[in-house]
C-alpha cells in the first residue's frame, strides 16, 4: 500500500494497481481476516423428479472428497427455488485458501458431474414450446376478384369489361412497402430528320 494506491495480486498472477479513492467508494472482502475460513456458493438446476433430500446427499458428498474443502463445517446444500424446468439448489463449502480457488471449484463441479451420472440424476436443458400459426391463404377465386378489384380504374372505358374479365389469370400476390414506386411512365424521344 502507498498514499496513492494499492497493490494487489490476483489469482491468475497479475498485478493491479488500485487507486485509494475506489477502494474507499466499494466494499472490499477481506478472505485473510479475521479468520481464513469463507464460504464458497455454488448453483445448478437438477431435475424436478429427483427427491431434494437424494439431491442434497449426492451434491453434500461431491464437495466433501475434494481436497482444500473442509469438512468442518460440512458442505451444506439448500433447495433455492423451483425454476420453469428444474429445480435450483445451492452448494455451500468452506475453504481457507483462496488461491487455489479455480483448481476447487473445477474440482467440485466435476465431482458433482459424476455423482450425478453415477446416480443417474439428470441436469435438465431448458425446454420451450412454440406454437406456430401460417397465416390463411386466400383462395383462387378470391386472389382474382382483388386483382379485378383493383385494375378496374385503370382501364380504358371502352374496354373495361374485357380487360378486367381475363386479367389475374396468372396473377401472384406481391408485398409493397408505403412510398415504392410500382408502375413508372416512359419517356418518349422525338427525332426530327431533317435535309
Amino acid at each position: 500500500m502507498s498514499w496513492r494506491s494499492t497493490r494487489v495480486r490476483t489469482n491468475d498472477d497479475l498485478w493491479l494497481d488500485v487507486p485509494n479513492s475506489q477502494i474507499a467508494r466499494q466494499t472490499i472482502a477481506n478472505l485473510y481476516y479475521p479468520v481464513r475460513k469463507h464460504a464458497m456458493r455454488l448453483e445448478l438446476g437438477i431435475d424436478q423428479a429427483e427427491p431434494p433430500n437424494r439431491v442434497k446427499d449426492v451434491l453434500a458428498h461431491a464437495a466433501t472428497t475434494v481436497e482444500h474443502v473442509l469438512t468442518k463445517p460440512p458442505p451444506q446444500v439448500y433447495l433455492k427455488h423451483f425454476g420453469d424446468f428444474a429445480n435450483v439448489y445451492e452448494l455451500r463449502y468452506w475453504m481457507e485458501n483462496h488461491t487455489s480457488y479455480n483448481e476447487v471449484e473445477d474440482a467440485v463441479r466435476t465431482n458433482i458431474w459424476y455423482e450425478l451420472q453415477r446416480h443417474h440424476i439428470k441436469m435438465p436443458y431448458p425446454t420451450r414450446t412454440i406454437h406456430m400459426v401460417s397465416p390463411p391463404v386466400a383462395g383462387r377465386s378470391a386472389r382474382l376478384d382483388a386483382v379485378r378489384l383493383a385494375l378496374e380504374p385503370l382501364a380504358v372505358p371502352a374496354a373495361r369489361g374485357s380487360a378486367t374479365s381475363d386479367a389475374g389469370g396468372n396473377a401472384r400476390v406481391h408485398q409493397f412497402g408505403r412510398g415504392e414506386k410500382l408502375l413508372e411512365q416512359a419517356r418518349r424521344e422525338t427525332r426530327c430528320l431533317c435535309s
